[in-house]
Order: structure tokens, then C-alpha cells, then sequence
């Protein structure tokens, strides 16, 4: 399912395009290894190989942070975007500062 407009409302927050490998953990203790595709403050792009539904909560290893938490809000064509539970300072994260 791709982003409404009123979602896009919501996601007002510069995005950075990124390329960085990184873990996403779901399900309790499975793990899948995705490709950032672009970080905001407020969330991020990622390119996997698992189906999500809107809604499912993840966290996603960044690189210099750790694992954050976040809420799926759409995926499709092999791509997933979700919402950081809390704001998340990307600018500490080698991933952007390599951008």
C-alpha cells in the first residue's frame, strides 16, 4: 500500500538518501537484512525481501545508533517505509554523514 496525501502531510521531515546495509529486526526475534534506501528524522525507506502490514512494528539497526523502533506504514514492490516510534537525530549516524 503506498502513502496517502494525507500521509504525506505527515511526513513532512527531509529525507537523505542513503545506501547502507543494515538489519531489520521483527516478529520477536527474526531478522532480515534490508538496504536503506533514505532516512528522516521521523522514519525511513528501505528495500526487503519480507512483506509487511501496515501497522507491524520493527526495529531497525542504523548504523552509530542502534536499533530503533518504528511502526510499518506501507510496503510494496519490495520496498517498506516506517515511522520512527520517537524522533530519531540521524546526524549522529555515519550513514548520513556519508550521503
Amino acid at each position: 500500500m503506498q502513502p496517502s496525501a494525507s500521509d504525506h502531510v505527515k511526513r513532512s521531515a527531509r529525507r537523505i538518501d542513503v545506501v547502507v546495509r543494515s538489519r531489520l529486526r521483527y516478529g520477536g526475534c527474526k531478522q532480515v537484512e534490508v538496504e536503506l534506501a533514505n532516512l528522516s528524522f521521523g522514519g525511513f525507506c528501505a528495500v526487503c525481501g519480507v512483506a509487511f502490514k501496515p501497522g507491524e512494528f520493527v526495529s531497525i539497526d542504523l548504523p552509530d545508533i542502534g536499533l530503533v523502533r518504528a511502526r510499518v506504514a506501507w510496503c510494496a514492490g519490495g520496498r517498506i517505509g516506517a515511522g520512527f516510534v520517537s524522533p530519531v537525530d540521524i546526524r549522529r549516524s555515519s550513514a548520513v554523514a556519508a550521503a
